[in-house]
């Protein structure tokens, strides 16, 4: 089985990471980071350290441009509704990743959503189809972000 974490940079991304580890115990586990090209050096360095810390092997993917590069491309600016960005250099990144590289029959994603954000998980689980997609946060022991902060 491939257990693929997408690593965003953020504590709940590395938690989940945790609780997958945890899980899986000495399974292959794949830290998969997409990169803007425009975080900040200590994202890097957490990111890094992270996927050490959770014994897993980093992936980073990198389209080469940055976010205002994309949305120069795009001819228009990413708001909160509308992010071409993240479409473009996280998710289908990603997707083009895990269909040159992971089957959807033994291949599971988990996502750093917590338990405040079901919305987000159960938009995630459709818009990830065929892939099996858990989100290990949304299940107790249910975390504060202090909480995964004081881990």
């Amino acid at each position: 089985m491939n257990h693929i974490v997408m690593l965003s940079g953020g504590i709940g991304s590395w938690m989940a990471a945790c609780r997958v580890r945890e899980k899986i115990g000495d399974e292959k586990l794949i830290c998969l980071f997409t990169d803007t090209s425009t975080e900040d050096d200590d994202t890097y360095r957490f990111v890094e350290d992270s996927a050490k810390n959770v014994r897993g092997e980093l992936v980073w993917l990198r389209d080469g441009r940055n976010i205002w590069e994309v949305f120069e491309d795009k001819r228009m600016i990413g708001n909160s509704r509308i992010a071409p960005c993240s479409h473009v250099l996280k998710q289908d990144m990603s997707r083009k990743y895990l269909e040159a590289n992971h089957s959807p029959d033994d291949t599971i994603i988990y996502l750093g959503i917590d338990w405040s954000e079901q919305h987000r998980y159960d938009r995630a689980r459709e818009k990830w189809l065929p892939w099996k997609v858990e989100a290990p946060l949304c299940d107790k022991p249910y975390l504060s972000k202090d909480n995964m902060i004081a881990s």
